[in-house]
């Protein structure tokens, strides 16, 4: 029983070793990939920018752009429940998709002869 535990714990040790060497390989082959991406995307207007702590990659376009607006602030509220919504279009199609409620349509006038 004891050496079956000792083989047990020699095939775990081997397996952590080669998972290991397997994650040397695959860093290595992503920071070749980074390195060319880095070379390649300036030249069709993009550069490359660290994303983080999680080690992600983001890409920008460096053309000449505006800065983005800011958002509206959420105010105005769903009657059946606590979402929020900056624009009255956004809030209709909620309420007409999740709470299966139309606004009436109004009707044209009739004109007069």
């Amino acid at each position: 029983m004891a050496e079956n535990f000792v083989a047990v714990l020699r095939q775990l040790v081997q397996r952590k070793v080669a998972l290991q060497e397997k994650e040397r390989q695959l860093g290595r082959k992503e920071q070749q990939i980074l390195e060319t991406l880095g070379k390649l995307l300036p030249r069709i207007g993009y550069k490359v920018v660290a994303a983080g702590s999680d080690g992600g990659v983001l890409t920008q376009s460096t053309g000449a752009r505006k800065a983005p607006k800011p958002l509206k602030p959420k105010r105005i509220t769903c009657p059946k429940c606590d979402r929020r919504f900056a624009h009255p279009l956004p809030l209709a199609r909620h309420l007409s998709a999740t709470h299966g409620i139309r606004k009436a349509r109004k009707k044209p006038a009739k004109k007069a002869k």
